[in-house]
């Protein structure tokens, strides 16, 4: 029988084809990324991660304790942006109006209060990664150190924690339908961010 966050995932799967698909996640692999492309991705990724564990921390305020005490520990995502060589110049770089309406998105679903809603706007941000990170595999790579922290044991730990509460939660309810939106529209978001270093 498939869990809910299996059947999430099937619900996603043609944005995530999609985030696989672009020129910047085909340059991760193939290690051919220009400094700009570089520059702008890190520069938007630090600003998103900064409000994104602002959330994440509101979530957890949401949650049973008991399910927060289960929460494996990763090292950050510093080291996953320094593998990409960023130069000076990302600095510089603001964040994008994609960048700010995904952020909103988020925040609004949080602002509802409920641990489920909040895990689901999420969710699409933190199993992503690691669903595309795997299906890059094991490469001789240029960025191989990028591809090696998002597929590794402890982000995979995190992610699959994340998995965990959702099938938790979803005991007690259903997924609603505006849930589901909610989720939805956040890949489509975390599609544009993937999009937007190569324009």
């Amino acid at each position: 029988m498939m869990t809910t966050h299996e059947w999430l995932t099937t619900q996603a799967t043609p944005l995530l084809h999609q985030i696989q698909q672009t020129a910047f996640v085909t340059g991760i692999g193939t290690g051919e990324l220009t400094q700009a492309q570089r520059d702008y991705y890190v520069a938007q990724d630090h600003y998103y991660i900064e409000r994104f564990t602002q959330m994440w921390q509101a979530m957890e305020q949401q949650l049973p304790p008991e399910l927060v005490a289960r929460q494996p520990k990763t090292l950050g995502e510093a080291g996953a942006h320094a593998t990409l060589e960023p130069s000076a110049a990302a600095a510089q770089i603001k964040p994008g109006q994609h960048n700010l309406d995904y952020l909103a998105h988020m925040e609004a679903l949080i602002a509802q209060g409920d641990g489920l809603t909040s895990m689901l706007a999420l969710l699409p941000c933190t199993e992503s990664y690691h669903l595309v990170a795997k299906q890059l595999g094991t490469r001789v790579a240029r960025f191989q150190g990028w591809i090696d922290y998002y597929r590794g044991p402890e982000y995979q730990a995190m992610t699959e924690w994340c998995w965990q509460v959702v099938d938790h939660l979803t005991t007690q309810r259903a997924i609603t339908q505006s849930e589901l939106a909610g989720y939805l529209r956040a890949y489509e978001y975390e599609l544009l961010f993937w999009e937007k270093p190569m324009h």
